[in-house]
């Protein structure tokens, strides 16, 4: 733990050479560590290397491939660079791991929303999300964009504005509160 506090404390001060400098010899120490390919992946994205993150991360999952905090970061950062089928994918295979991944089934319903596509499912995985997780704005917001999405407009701004209330910062919200 004392490692990873350090870590997390190059990037806070945005000594990031530093941070991966120590990540690497931490992965290099401790193979078995997903915490250690999760630290420096998470540098890697800060510095927008996607390519090299993503690397870390399949090192990590050589490790374990069923780590599920390295699983929900490889789908992110996928998504993040354009491979959304590969990330939905990832995604629903750590579902299988966790049929209560929150974050994951959130994505997945988030997904089939944006789209427009399979919103029965998008909204019993929202919903099951927000069972999991009800004080969690972005699960909320989802659950909100699922409603608008199937048409049900006041639910969806009833639910939409819980969203507000838990992340005011949080810029889509207001663009779907816009919509």
């Amino acid at each position: 733990e004392a490692m990873l506090h350090m870590g997390a404390i190059y990037k806070e001060s945005n000594r990031i050479k530093e941070g991966l400098a120590f990540s690497e010899k931490l992965i290099k120490n401790h193979k078995d560590v997903s915490e250690f390919y999760d630290l420096r992946a998470s540098l890697l994205e800060g510095e927008k290397k996607y390519t090299q993150a993503l690397q870390v991360l399949d090192a990590g999952l050589k490790q374990n491939k069923e780590d599920e905090k390295l699983l929900y970061f490889k789908g992110a950062l996928l998504d993040k660079v354009g491979h959304s089928k590969d990330a939905l994918e990832i995604m629903t295979n750590l579902i299988k791991i966790n049929p209560e991944h929150a974050h994951a089934l959130n994505f997945i319903a988030y997904y089939f929303a944006e789209r427009g596509e399979n919103l029965v499912e998008a909204e019993e995985r929202a919903n099951k999300a927000m069972q999991l997780r009800p004080e969690d704005g972005y699960i909320t917001d989802t659950v909100a964009w699922v409603k608008f999405k199937k048409g049900n407009y006041q639910e969806a701004l009833t639910v939409l504005q819980k969203a507000i209330e838990l992340i005011p910062e949080e810029a889509v919200v207001y663009e779907h509160l816009g919509d």
